[in-house]
């Protein structure tokens, strides 16, 4: 009697540890988009051991303007090409793009980062001559501007720099690793179904054939 034959194992499916790095630059630029909008600049007052914030978040409002606008673009740009390539196909085109764009995410970041530490320190220098014409009894207790108000990057700020870097660095990750585009699919695509176990093969008899002697 002939003995029962399985057939050929199929192929382990990828494991979803691939799509992290993809997943991750989807998340800088969100991470960038979101910081887009959200407060750049942060001031903060402390009198009497009293302390109390206040964000600037307008698109228009101090800190923001163009380069808002610029961040906010940057960011949808990263979004949408990572989108594209976890969802679609694995095209290392955009990849570059992506980037790119990050890079001026992250420029425009670390600029306006240190020009908001530098324009606090013209408003603490201005407003220490202001408080140095006041008569010394008048401003008794009263040390330096910077130890009453604070002027920080604000949340938003620091998520742009944040996001791009990260945007960056994923996308270089993707660039190095993903593989060629004649052979290359979706992410998402790229898991098939688990495969139907293994079932042994009909012997001839069953099948209605005389065995051969």
């Amino acid at each position: 009697m002939t003995e029962p034959q399985l057939l050929p194992a199929q192929p382990a499916p990828p494991s979803n540890a691939r799509l992290l790095v993809p997943v991750g630059l989807l998340v800088a630029g969100l991470v960038g988009l979101i910081g887009a909008v959200l407060p750049w600049v942060s001031i903060s007052m402390s009198a009497g051991g009293v302390s109390q914030s206040i964000d600037t978040s307008s698109l228009s409002g101090p800190g923001g303007g163009p380069w808002r606008w610029a961040a906010l673009l940057f960011g949808a740009i990263v979004l949408l090409i990572a989108a594209g390539y976890l969802f679609g196909r694995r095209n290392r085109g955009p990849l570059g793009a992506a980037a790119v764009f990050s890079l001026l995410l992250l420029g425009v970041g670390i600029y306006k980062i240190v020009d908001v530490y530098r324009q606090a320190e013209q408003t603490y220098q201005q407003m220490d001559e202001l408080v140095a014409r006041v008569p010394a009894a008048a401003r008794a207790g009263f040390g330096s501007f910077r130890d009453v108000f604070h002027i920080n990057p604000g949340t938003g700020l620091w998520m742009v720099a944040i996001g791009g870097l990260l945007g960056a660095v994923l996308a270089l990750v993707l660039i190095l690793t993903a593989p060629k585009p004649e052979t290359a699919e979706g992410w998402l695509q790229a898991i098939p179904n688990p495969p139907p176990p293994a079932r042994p093969a009909t012997p001839a008899s069953e099948e209605g054939i005389p065995p051969t002697a």
